[in-house]
């Protein structure tokens, strides 16, 4: 992979006005690249690292930047990694939504409300320290399920807050002179494995400390992080977590029936509690129906708009019990602009979603003609199934025929 590196100066007046706007404009002009190596130095404003880009940092300490109080000082789409820099003086200091990222070897300091926020989605955040302040949270974990690794986790109001059905893992981390340690919210849980806890007001809310994990004053080398991470080793430890993490999200099938124009979707949530709004605006919903996959019991649901996307709602807070493809949502919906004919014969399904597990049951007696990169093709009797796994915002495109014409 090609590198851009940044070339280091300052100008003692426009400092942080020229490099910010220069980093941003190395973003861009590496983006068929996908890596900037940005040496030491303080970049002020907010940064968007968009999808499967890189930033490497000089260290900690070292590459500081500062978002001068930004909402989000840095943004980062699917896929994307951030190494070895200082975040600092924002309301949130790194953020993603919906999508998969990557943090290591970074500071995160002086933020108002939260150093690293997920929503929806997951995280590699491996070898960071995140002391953002008294009033701050050092990482929000808000429907989704990251891998957090090896982090010094010090002096916040909170030190991580969980929120949601999918499970977190929380491994080998120091939690330090936290209000909380850990916050487990709303019926969710945590994965809690070899994490020593010094200092904290209290350890933890919403669910008890497990074996395995240290009550103790942390040792000096503990409470540092790694200052020689690999890029390419980081890049590794993000594609085996997403893998692991994909595994945990709801999935979403779709099932085609002979005509175009209308079709069938489920979602298979891992909580009774859930909401799924149609991708386009004049989508009509037809039909739903929700229930309990393992007991068949009936769950409340109810139709519902964001702006203009119409949706359903499944609201049972009394159900707290939480099980991978467990609680199921079912719909019809009509948009022939998601399923229509071709004119070639063919059938064309367009769809967007923002749930990484995908399937597209075919009709009966159909074949792919082509589907995502990356898809799974299988037969299941008379009819072909295609999968996907991805974060983020996935448009969904199978294009397929009946095998009659596809014969010679």
């Amino acid at each position: 992979m090609k590198t851009i590196r940044l070339v280091s100066f300052w100008l003692i007046a426009l400092t942080f006005v020229v490099q910010a706007r220069t980093v941003q404009d190395a973003i861009q002009a590496a983006a068929a690249t996908g890596r900037v190596e940005l040496p030491a130095g303080e970049y002020s404003g907010s940064i968007f690292l968009p999808e499967g880009f890189t930033l490497v940092g000089a260290g900690a300490g070292h590459t500081i930047l500062d978002g001068a109080g930004a909402g989000t000082v840095v943004f980062m789409a699917n896929n994307a990694a951030l190494i070895g820099c200082t975040i600092r003086n924002g309301q949130i200091g790194i953020r993603s939504q919906k999508g998969f990222m990557g943090v290591f070897a970074c500071e995160v300091a002086d933020i108002v409300r939260e150093g690293i926020r997920l929503d929806g989605g997951s995280a590699c955040l491996v070898n960071n320290v995140l002391d953002c302040g008294t009033n701050a949270t050092g990482i929000a974990i808000i429907e989704a399920n990251p891998y957090v690794g090896r982090n010094v986790i010090q002096n916040n109001q909170v030190g991580v807050r969980v929120q949601g059905p999918l499970v977190p893992i929380l491994q080998a981390n120091v939690f330090q002179g936290n209000e909380t340690a850990v916050v487990v919210q709303d019926g969710a849980s945590v994965e809690l494995v070899a994490n020593i806890f010094d200092g904290n007001r209290t350890l933890m809310t919403g669910q008890d400390l497990t074996v395995g994990n240290e009550i103790r004053a942390a040792r000096p080398e503990e409470l540092l992080i790694a200052s020689d991470v690999s890029p390419e080793g980081s890049r590794s430890m993000m594609q085996v977590v997403m893998s692991q993490a994909i595994a945990g999200h709801p999935l979403v099938q779709y099932n085609l029936p002979t005509e175009p124009g209308r079709f069938a979707l489920a979602i298979l949530h891992p909580s009774a509690t859930f909401q799924i709004m149609a991708s386009a605006p004049d989508t009509v919903i037809e039909s739903y129906d929700a229930y309990d996959g393992l007991t068949d019991q009936d769950l409340q649901a109810a139709f519902v708009t964001q702006g203009v996307y119409p949706g359903v709602a499944v609201d049972n807070p009394e159900i707290r019990e939480s099980h991978l493809d467990r609680y199921v949502l079912e719909k019809i919906y009509i948009h022939p602009a998601s399923f229509a004919a071709g004119p070639d014969g063919t059938l064309i399904f367009d769809r967007l979603t923002n749930l990484p597990r995908i399937e597209v049951l075919l009709p009966p007696g159909c074949e792919t003609v082509s589907a995502n990169p990356g898809a799974q093709i299988d037969n299941e009797g008379s009819r072909q199934r295609v999968y996907l796994e991805t974060f983020g915002t996935t448009r969904v495109h199978v294009v397929m025929k009946p095998r009659s014409v596809l014969a010679p």
